[in-house]
């Protein structure tokens, strides 16, 4: 689906293109096409006047149209960011107490993930290091192994695999899809979340 503001401009352009070539507005076209003619074929000041009068007030109508664009483009919501090259906030439902980060970084046309959270007293951590494949504005595939302890609730585990992180609704996060293959739903339901700005 396109954004708003592609298919904004695609009606824009469309109606541009009617307005040009309309019956309606043939004087338009006319106008702007003689403004550059008065300097070379004599014509009488009544008609030079009429046509500088047509030329201004097309102008003022397009540097309003122009303001109008330039305000609807700054009212357009952005699309929240895909994930690409930085550093990103990880968060784990499990360990509440830490900041930790991932570092996404390309190497060789490729896209690599490597990051950590540990909690305060080092009692529940998360380890990812790996590399990150189809990516697109609502998911990616990270590559690699996810190793992580949470005291109370599964213990250690480390599962290497294929990992789809997705996000709904144009949030700003994307979570971990496949939650029940770390651990039993009704023991702990983790929600791993990697933050884009």
């Amino acid at each position: 689906m396109l954004p708003y503001l592609d298919i904004f401009f695609i009606i824009l352009k469309n109606s541009i293109i009617e307005v040009w070539y309309g019956i309606k507005w043939l004087d338009l076209k006319l106008g702007l096409l003689c403004i550059p003619l008065i300097q070379i074929f004599p014509i009488d000041n009544k008609m030079k006047i009429a046509l500088k009068l047509k030329f201004l007030k097309y102008s003022v109508i397009a540097a309003m149209l122009a303001i109008g664009i330039f305000a609807f483009a700054k009212t357009v919501k952005k699309p929240a960011e895909s994930i690409i090259a930085g550093k990103y906030p990880l968060t784990v439902q499990f360990i509440s107490d830490s900041n930790g980060y991932v570092n996404v970084f390309k190497k060789n046309d490729s896209t690599f993930i490597k990051g950590q959270t540990v909690s305060k007293d080092s009692s529940g951590f998360l380890f990812l290091n790996g590399y990150l494949e189809n990516i697109t504005k609502d998911s990616f595939v990270y590559v690699g192994a996810i190793k992580m302890f949470s005291p109370g609730c599964c213990g250690l585990i480390k599962k290497p695999g294929k990992w789809t992180f997705r996000r709904s609704a144009n949030r700003k996060f994307f979570r971990l899809k496949e939650r029940e293959a770390l651990c039993d739903p009704y023991t702990c339901y983790y929600y791993i979340d990697i933050h884009v700005n």
